[in-house]
Parts: structure tokens; C-alpha cells; sequence
């Protein structure tokens, strides 16, 4: 069980140490973007871009996001110049063998974006009332001041989901359960079940990050488990994992009936 524990946060944790700070608000986008992911989406990373400009201490990290933007719509057809990233107030990114969506919240010049898949010869459509731009597998649909783009079926699930023709990530109870605990922050990162599969009573982790006023990251972690008493079983050694890979210190663990909530502390990287 410990070494399935580990595994799970090694993802998380090396997400986490990336982070040179972070910020909190009321509010954001993740709940928004969330109820157009599929039901059965595994693997969500959220950044809110609008929080990080407004935080002088995100100068850095913005930067790096900045320049890797490219990497964020990494298709055959390369629009990231045709969005103005200074629109940008949100995205999250999800890829797996099931899902693979990416989903831009902001306010966006359509029509140089419509231009720039012209040019990569997407061809627009419709499906379900919503403009979509498709290509032998890729689809871009513009989508309640989104812009929903990935495999063609993600893409088009996406669209059925947010017209409540199937349920959503947001609507899992499980996800919903843990979403819900989480503050605002920055940086969000939500792994389900699915992501290593049901062999054990993990049934969903949730992480959070977020800078706190005296030059450290707080870090918060979620994670609910079949039972208590497997809850209870395993407390030391996520408690464990989370100082060895994150780099944390004061770690905190409270069993929550059947959930643990972590928290731990780490410096502010400085360059």
C-alpha cells in the first residue's frame, strides 16, 4: 500500500516543488472549467493565470508559463501566437489514454483564432449548435468564452457534457467531495481513482499549493480513502511522503472520517 501511496505523490509532489509561489482568492475558475470535463476524466491540472498576474511574487513563474505556451496546444496545428495570453484567465490541461482536453478560460479575438486554423487547414463545423474547427484528429471549439481543444471525442464530449447531455467531472461525488474542501489557489492539481486504477482503497487525492504571506508555501492535500479505517492506516506514510518529496516541513495529518487532510510548509524557491 505504501508504495502505491508513493507512487501517487511522486507525480504530485514533483508538481508541486516546481511552484516558486503562489497566491489565494475567493472564487476562480476550476469549478467552471470542470463542469465541461467528461465524468471519468482522470488527471486535471488547473493554473489561474489571472491570480498570478496580480501577484508581483508570480512574476517569475508566470514567465515560465509564458514561454512555454507552445507546449500547452502542442498539436500538429500551432495557434498559441493567435491567442493573446494576456486574455488568459485560466486553463486546465488533462491527458490520459481516455481524455485528452485542453480547456483556455479568457477573453479571445475569435476571429484572428478562426485565421490561424485556416491556415493550418482545420476545416469549421458545428456540433450540437457550438463552432468547432476540426482536422483529421484534433477539434478547437469555442465554448462559453473557452476554448475547448484536444481529440476530436474528448473535444465533442466536452460539448455534450456542458450542455448536461452527460454528466461532468464536477457531478462525480468523489471529485465533488474533494473540490469542494479545496481553497482557491494558483495551482491545482486533482488525480482521481482512475489515475492508478482501483487496486487499492484510495478512491481520489486532491492537492493544493498556495504562498502564504511570510515567504513560504503552504501545501494542502486531500485524500479520500474507501473507509476510515483505511484512512487511518496509511496517515504515517502519506505524512512521510509528502516531507520526502515535496521538501516540506510542520507536516501535518487530520483523519476526517474517511479523508486525511495534509498540510505542510516549504520555502519560496529564490533564484
Amino acid at each position: 500500500m505504501k508504495a502505491k501511496i508513493l507512487t501517487i505523490l511522486v507525480v504530485m509532489a514533483v508538481l508541486v516543488s516546481c511552484i516558486t509561489g503562489c497566491g489565494s482568492k475567493k472564487g476562480g475558475y476550476l469549478i467552471e472549467i470542470m463542469k465541461t470535463l467528461p465524468h471519468d476524466t482522470p488527471t486535471v491540472i488547473y493554473m489561474d493565470v489571472e491570480l498570478m498576474t496580480e501577484d508581483p511574487d508570480l512574476e517569475d513563474m508566470y514567465n515560465d508559463v509564458l514561454e512555454s505556451w507552445d507546449d500547452f496546444l502542442a498539436y500538429e496545428a500551432n495557434i498559441a501566437s493567435a491567442i493573446d495570453f494576456s486574455h488568459v484567465r485560466a486553463f486546465t490541461k488533462t491527458d490520459s489514454r481516455k481524455v485528452y482536453l485542453i480547456a483556455i478560460k479568457g477573453e479571445f479575438d475569435l476571429q484572428d483564432i478562426r485565421d490561424a486554423l485556416l491556415e493550418q487547414d482545420f476545416m469549421q463545423g458545428e456540433y450540437e449548435g457550438v463552432e468547432v474547427w476540426t482536422d483529421d484528429s484534433h477539434a478547437f471549439a469555442f465554448l462559453k468564452k473557452m476554448i475547448v481543444s484536444g481529440h476530436t471525442d474528448s473535444v465533442e464530449t466536452s460539448i455534450r457534457v456542458s450542455q448536461n447531455d452527460e454528466p461532468s467531472m464536477y457531478g462525480n461525488e468523489d471529485v465533488k467531495s474533494i473540490v469542494d474542501k479545496m481553497p482557491a489557489g494558483f495551482y491545482t492539481l486533482i488525480l482521481t481513482g482512475d489515475t492508478w486504477g482501483k487496486s487499492n482503497s484510495l478512491l481520489l487525492a486532491g492537492g493544493i499549493s498556495m504562498r502564504k504571506g511570510d515567504g513560504t508555501i503552504e501545501i494542502k492535500g486531500w485524500f479520500k480513502f474507501e473507509s476510515e479505517t483505511d484512512a487511518e492506516a496509511v496517515l504515517s506514510d502519506l505524512e512521510d511522503t509528502m516531507k520526502e518529496f515535496c521538501g516540506a516541513t510542520q507536516i501535518e495529518g487530520q483523519l476526517r472520517g474517511q479523508f486525511i487532510e495534509l498540510t505542510g510548509e516549504m520555502e519560496i524557491p529564490e533564484d
